[in-house]
This record gives structure tokens, sequence and C-alpha cells, in this order.
């Protein structure tokens, strides 16, 4: 089991980045110090000590919080810093790092003159039985070592390094709304995220009845997550549609369950 020490740049959001950059990893025989946190290895007990170290900090987890943060002096000072594309779209390999988003966008790529929602079609198959999620339990990395790394980063100079799982953003300031709905799935539930909160109703199109994406199969229920108190739904022939629950506590998104029959 190895330990590893963080500063308490954790609340700049970076933990794990600036440790692995030099900012505060050290031997574990050393005696922790007041501004530092120790992992141990353990992922539920790590996860635990994240939570309190945030729970502690300036920030609470929300946009309003987060909005009055500024530059932090280590990341303003860096004369270096490394971004690293490396991850689960290093499975299929194709094109670049864009993949998690271009796969599903059937259109021509300008960067790669390739289409990748094609190439994904070709060689995964459909995306609706292959998505981008079931590559991840193919990303194993077994060749992965992050003490090689961290001290080649930081005989290189570098004040922080940045992973990059994947690019998944909309258009340049395009504002999310309602209308946007994205999807993933779990066991046999699947899962509608909607950006925004509805005026009256969410509708989900692609979830009407007798909807090609469906395969047969109808709605049987509907569960807000967070959300304790009845849902009002219906299954209708234009879309799923949801009626909006008051109040409503979220601000941003909303992970909609929905059970198929």
């Amino acid at each position: 089991m190895s330990v590893v020490k963080a500063s308490s740049c954790v609340h700049c959001g970076v933990l794990a980045l600036a440790t692995l950059a030099g900012c505060g990893a050290q031997p574990a025989t050393e005696e922790a110090t007041p501004n530092e946190i120790v992992f141990t290895g353990v992922v539920d007990a790590d996860l635990a000590t994240i939570d309190r170290e945030i729970a502690g900090g300036p920030f609470a987890a929300d946009w309003d919080s987060l909005a009055g943060n500024g530059v932090a002096d280590w990341y303003r000072d860096a004369k270096l810093g490394i971004f690293i594309h490396w991850g689960v779209y290093a499975v299929p390999a194709f094109g670049h790092e864009w993949y998690p988003r271009r796969m599903y966008l059937n259109e021509l790529d300008r960067r790669r003159n390739v289409n990748f929602f094609e190439h994904h079609r070709k060689t995964w198959g459909p995306q609706k039985t292959f998505g981008y999620k079931d590559f991840i339990p193919m990303f194993k990395a077994e060749s992965y070592d992050p003490e090689a790394w961290a001290a080649l980063f930081e005989e290189a100079g570098a004040r922080y390094v940045v992973p990059v799982e994947g690019h998944l953003s909309e258009e340049r300031n395009k504002q999310m709304g309602p209308e946007d709905i994205r999807f993933t799935s779990r066991g046999d539930a699947l899962y509608a995220t909607a950006l925004g909160l509805a005026e009256q109703e969410w509708t989900i199109e692609s979830l009407r009845a007798g909807s090609e994406h469906l395969e047969e199969r109808t709605v049987s229920r509907v569960r807000l997550l967070g959300h304790d108190g009845d849902l009002e739904w219906l299954q209708r022939s234009d879309a799923l549609a949801i009626r909006r629950p008051r109040p409503s506590a979220a601000k941003h998104a909303y992970m909609f369950e929905v059970t198929l029959e």
C-alpha cells in the first residue's frame, strides 16, 4: 500500500494533480504537517478524506460559491504545466481526443477529414448498442507507472499536471437548457439528464411511445434522483413528458431514472 500526501491546494480543485507535480508529495515515512492530508490507497477511506477536506474548505458545491474563486498563486506563478491527453479514448485510438463527442455526431470532422460516427458504427457497432461507456472496461492501462511519471514531471520543472479525460463540451458560450438531454445507462436502468429547469414539464422526444430507440419497449416508471415526492409523467406519442416537481431543489441539472419494460 502506498501513501501519498497532498498539500491543502485541494481548495484549488487540483488535489491529485498538484501532488503529481511535486506540490506536496513526500515519502510515507515523513510526518504530515497541519496543511497536508494523507491518502492510503483505500478508495472509500480516501474519498471520505476528500469529502471532509472539501467540507472544511472555503467553497461550497454551487456555482455562486465557485464564482468567487480567484487564480491560485501557485498556478499564476508556475512557469510550466503539462496537460496529458490519454484516457478511455485511447482504446478506439482513432482521430483525436474528441472521440467521445465526435462518435455521436454524423458529420465530417475537419481536423482529420473523417466521419467518427460512421467509423464507430463500422468498427464497433451501432452507438445505441456500443456506446462510449463500453470502452471503459477495456481501458486497463497495464503499463501505467504513476511514480515514474511524477518523477519525470518534477524533473522537467512542471508545477501542475492535468490529465484530460475527454472533450464533451458543447458549442462555446451556448446556454444549456431543459431541452438538452444526455443519456447513460447502468444495468437495465436508463438515465436521462436534463441540463436545465423546465417551466412546466420536460419533454424527451426519443422516449416517446413507439420510438425506434425503445425497441418495442414502453416506459413503466420514472424517478427523479434526489426527489422523494411523487413525480407526474406521461409517455405520449410525441414525447415522454415529465411534470416539474415543486419545489425544485436543484439549479443546473436533473437526472431521471427511466425503467423500461
